[in-house]
């Protein structure tokens, strides 16, 4: 009788949100940087409400269909800064008003050196701020890498954090041009 009180008991705690754990979404695989995250590649888990990382997501949906910022193991859990998206920028500009700016690269091979995380400086060609090149932004961090073969163009896409005011000048500078990084 006290056994079968015991099992009842422990099977109840077990079910209870303080001992399950709170739900956080995680990579079910490892997850290049770049990549649009599918269904099949996260899922829900329960974890130790102090192992839960601040800005956890919690629901599937606001993970699929968005890009990681750098590579992501299986098992980890997902938070707003780990994938493409505002907060991402806010945290790796390191101001509030910071936006990602996307840019087109004249190389391809220069997209192959920069990783996520990366400080570049951004270099616009001949008309850009008037001249036959000139630096457009200085110590901008990378979000993501996009391949063009991911996009109709195919020049790679590279997308920085910037503070506002600079990201804004920096997209306008650029917009329909390709540039170049100088990486620091």
């Amino acid at each position: 009788m006290l056994l079968a009180l015991a099992v009842v008991l422990a099977v109840a705690g077990a079910a209870s949100p303080s001992v399950a754990g709170a739900p956080v979404v995680v990579a079910r695989r490892d997850l290049p940087p770049g990549a649009a995250v599918g269904p099949g590649d996260v899922g829900v888990v329960p974890r130790p409400p102090e192992a839960v990382p601040v800005a956890a997501l919690t629901d599937v949906a606001d993970a699929v269909g968005r890009r990681p910022v750098g590579p992501v193991r299986a098992g980890e859990v997902l938070t707003d800064v780990r994938l493409v998206g505002p907060e991402s920028a806010r945290a790796s500009a390191g101001t509030p008003d910071a936006a990602g700016v996307p840019l087109r690269l004249a190389d391809p091979a220069v997209a192959a050196l920069v990783r996520p995380g990366a400080l570049v400086d951004v270099v616009g060609g001949a008309g850009v701020g008037g001249g036959d090149g000139v630096v457009v932004a200085t110590g901008a961090r990378v979000l993501t890498v996009l391949p063009g073969e991911e996009r109709s163009a195919s020049a790679p896409l590279v997308l920085v954090a910037l503070p506002g005011k600079e990201a804004a000048r920096v997209a306008a500078a650029t917009v329909g041009q390709e540039v170049t990084l100088t990486l620091r």
